[in-house]
């Protein structure tokens, strides 16, 4: 029990959830925010889309950003994607340290190393870092069922006191 209360502590407890500043919508999709902290996808539902998040931590050394898709019972198959069958396609994944008071982006987050819990054959989590607006990372069949994903930033971060990360996804 000691061992893997150390583990949990080194890993899986070394998280801190980021707080929600903005969320936009390049589409017209609505983001509405959860009490759990996440974001709700609805409404206009565009071929293509860019979510932009703004987040506040805690953390002042940022070394990774864990994605997490939920499931909800408004969305088609539970989700957590918004297609007819439950799946999303996750194109780029990109990270900003964002100035707030400028209002600016200061300079992009080089990411590496990604991982997920699921890969859809064909359609790996690498996909949303390739640079390629044609691949993507999606969930299909394990559909109706939370999935993660986590990438590692290449150098870690100092976040300022004026600064946000920004998170871009690409779909």
């Amino acid at each position: 029990l000691a061992a893997w209360e150390a583990e949990y502590a080194r890993t899986i407890g070394a998280w801190k959830p980021a707080v929600i500043e903005t969320a936009k919508s390049g589409g017209g999709a609505t983001l509405t925010p959860q009490e759990d902290g996440s974001l709700l996808a609805g409404g206009t539902r565009p071929d293509k889309d860019v979510y932009t998040v703004d987040f506040k931590t805690a953390a002042t050394h940022v070394t990774g950003i864990r994605l997490e898709v939920l499931t909800h019972d408004s969305l088609p198959m539970r989700g957590p994607g918004r297609q007819d069958n439950g799946n999303l396609h996750l194109s780029e994944l990109r990270a900003f340290v964002f100035n707030k008071q400028q209002q600016a982006v200061v300079r992009e987050i080089v990411l590496q190393k990604p991982v997920a819990d699921f890969n859809q054959e064909g359609w790996t989590i690498a996909h949303a870092l390739d640079g390629n607006p044609n691949t993507a990372w999606g969930i299909h069949p394990a559909v109706g069922q939370d999935h993660q994903a986590v990438v590692e930033v290449k150098t870690p971060v100092e976040l300022g006191a004026d600064e946000l990360l920004r998170v871009e996804m690409q779909q």
